[in-house]
């Protein structure tokens, strides 16, 4: 729509005559429609709708599906080593000086020799910025810790609690520490020859008898000649019988190693043709180790032993179909040379 003005200036040329009522009109309408929208664009413009973040950038994400990112600040570190004299230094190097791990916080040259290390050193400035901040403590010895302080070590030397000083090196015979000086030992009058033994709150002396029967897990009655000490569960105990515990190997086909270090009674159940190795106990040369196989099959399967295993008359036993068969070996030289022998078969 046009706009009309009586007279001319900057904004065109003018009529020279009093506008109409529709001029009028039509200029206040024009304005209007200028004004309303201008504000609908105002109201819908461009705006941030959210902002993601990285470990080096933040991005932001406007309504109208386009982004800008501004890359953020990344401080640099770096460790330098030990700190020395006369040494440049920028923020972010990593030293170590006094057991401590430190950060430089300002740029400086580090004094010239002898000064020593000052971890409260600053930058000299009126607002006496600090050149320097501890990162963590490294206790590498004793005396680097705070509560300890060593003075003169000697051999034989010992650290006990001074109090408020913390922990201080001293000889032993200056604090004539014995075992009753223990918070968890009682001693009342020690004799000859008696043990320290846990009565339930604190170790205390008493007699020892000398004899198996003396300890606590162990249970001696009438012994015989020949009776051998078997753990029942809760205790030693003297025993005419010893009821081996029996390694139980559960369902097994195709190949096997029987492990035969551990347990004098062995027992597997076929599922299927069976071809068997034999481990026996290491540095067993020498000795005579025997062991009992008990093999269950529910099938006709085939049981192959190990061509080391040797059998009475040359042959080897056939497992029976659907039964149990128990079998015999036994080496003395360590699994080289083994003897087999069936001691039942079909049991059913």
């Amino acid at each position: 729509m046009t706009i009309y003005f009586v007279t001319s200036g900057a904004w065109g040329s003018g009529t020279g005559t009093p506008l109409a009522a529709s001029q009028v009109d039509g200029n206040f309408w024009d304005v209007d429609q200028r004004i309303g929208t201008l504000a609908a664009d105002l109201a819908v413009g461009k705006r941030i709708d959210f902002v993601t973040y990285t470990d080096t950038s933040m991005t932001f994400h406007y309504t109208d599906a386009t982004t800008q990112t501004i890359p953020l600040p990344v401080m640099t570190m770096h460790y330098v080593g030990a700190w020395t004299n006369s040494t440049p230094y920028v923020i972010g190097d990593l030293f170590t000086a006094n057991h401590g791990f430190y950060q430089v916080l300002e740029n400086h040259t580090s004094p010239a020799l002898p000064a020593p290390f000052d971890p409260n050193a600053t930058d000299g400035t009126t607002a006496n910025n600090p050149l320097y901040s501890l990162w963590m403590p490294l206790f590498d010895t004793l005396d680097s810790l705070i509560d300890v302080t060593i003075s003169s070590p000697a051999d034989g030397d010992i650290l006990v609690w001074g109090g408020t000083g913390g922990w201080i090196n001293q000889a032993p015979t200056a604090t004539a520490l014995t075992l009753n000086d223990l918070t968890d030992v009682v001693i009342t009058s020690p004799a000859t020859n008696q043990i320290l033994k846990w009565s339930g709150t604190s170790w205390i002396n008493a007699a020892f008898a000398g004899t198996l029967s003396g300890l606590s897990d162990v249970s001696i009655t009438s012994p015989l000649a020949g009776q051998p000490l078997v753990y029942d569960g809760s205790i030693w105990a003297n025993r005419s019988a010893a009821d081996l515990p029996i390694l139980n190997l559960g369902s097994a086909s195709g190949s096997l190693a029987l492990n035969l270090q551990t347990n004098e009674f062995v027992r597997v159940q076929l599922a299927g043709n069976l071809t068997v190795s034999l481990t026996w106990p290491s540095a067993s040369t020498g000795r005579f180790v025997r062991r009992v196989i008990e093999v269950m099959s529910s099938g006709t399967f085939t049981l192959t032993w190990p061509s080391t295993v040797k059998w009475v008359g040359g042959t080897k036993p056939v497992l029976t179909a659907g039964g149990t068969d128990v079998y015999i070996v036994y080496t003395y030289d360590g699994g080289a040379t083994v003897f087999g022998s069936t001691a039942g078969q079909g049991y059913s």
